[in-house]
């Protein structure tokens, strides 16, 4: 009997092993949705845990989350308390935030705290399947490192170049190199999510390198967002037509870097979720 019982207890131990559980749901009390979502979650292994929407009930569990799914009813005001915190949460260890609620909320969380990188928006109205499946493959991608956004900078400046790598890697996948040449090479056999190009480039500018990039038919769409030293608007504005994303300062603090980095993908999930 002894040995039937053992054996119930480690297949019970297996099979929770097998359970996903690294995902929380925060939300102002449990409705119709929100248990929805949970039930769902479970029924595609997954284990979430659900929390109020406050720092303390963060704090408890974020160790061990992959993944925050913030649900907002009918109103950001419900979440706005958490939103500093999970900002810097996300920007310092690169976890997941996906946002289900009222598609007329998105844009006011987004003003409210425009440093919140989130990965996903879903309307409350939601496929409970497709959205499982969404939440699965994220945190199966996140494990393999997948779920990172990959981004290429070209600066000759060994110094910045590090420093902004050092800046985005706990949130992005970052490769460097230093010449117009290396970069058209690196992308055509690896794509990327964005480039940051120097404008200042030695061995032909950035703009000559831009119009190269546009001009080829394996680089042509990818984003791309200048690096310049100095607030040279004219010069930028030489090369707007050439569907470019924006420019940054290289003497910008690291945080609006991030933040024009997470305002660039913000825009991107937006108009892809919407």
């Amino acid at each position: 009997m002894e040995n039937v019982q053992n054996t119930e207890n480690a297949e019970a131990e297996a099979e929770a092993e097998e359970k996903i559980a690294p995902v929380a749901i925060l939300s102002v009390g449990k409705g119709v949705i929100v248990n929805g979502i949970e039930r769902k979650l479970k029924e595609h292994e997954i284990e979430p845990v659900c929390i109020e929407t406050t720092i303390e009930a963060i704090k408890k569990v974020e160790n061990d989350i992959i993944l925050f799914i913030l649900y907002v009813s009918e109103s950001v005001d419900e979440v706005s308390g958490c939103l500093d915190y999970m900002r810097d949460l996300v920007n310092n260890t690169g976890k997941g935030v996906v946002v289900v609620g009222p598609k007329l909320e998105w844009e006011e969380l987004w003003k409210q705290e425009p440093g919140l990188d989130i990965a996903a928006w879903y309307d409350k109205l939601l496929d409970m399947d497709a959205f499982a499946g969404y939440v699965k493959e994220y945190i199966s991608g996140y494990a393999a490192g997948k779920m990172k956004k990959k981004i290429l900078v070209v600066d000759d400046g060994s110094d910045y170049a590090k420093t902004v790598r050092d800046w985005m890697k706990v949130k992005y996948h970052i490769s460097v190199v230093s010449t117009g040449e290396e970069a058209i090479a690196f992308l055509k056999e690896n794509p990327v999510n964005l480039v940051l190009l120097d404008f200042d480039l030695p061995d032909s500018g950035g703009a000559e390198i831009l119009k190269m990039l546009r001009g080829d038919s394996a680089t042509k769409r990818v984003p791309i967002i200048l690096l310049t030293a100095v607030d040279d608007k004219q010069g930028v504005a030489s090369v707007l037509g050439l569907d470019l994303q924006g420019y940054i300062l290289k003497d910008a603090e690291k945080e609006k870097v991030l933040a024009r980095i997470t305002r660039f993908f913000h825009t991107q999930n937006m108009l892809e979720f919407k």
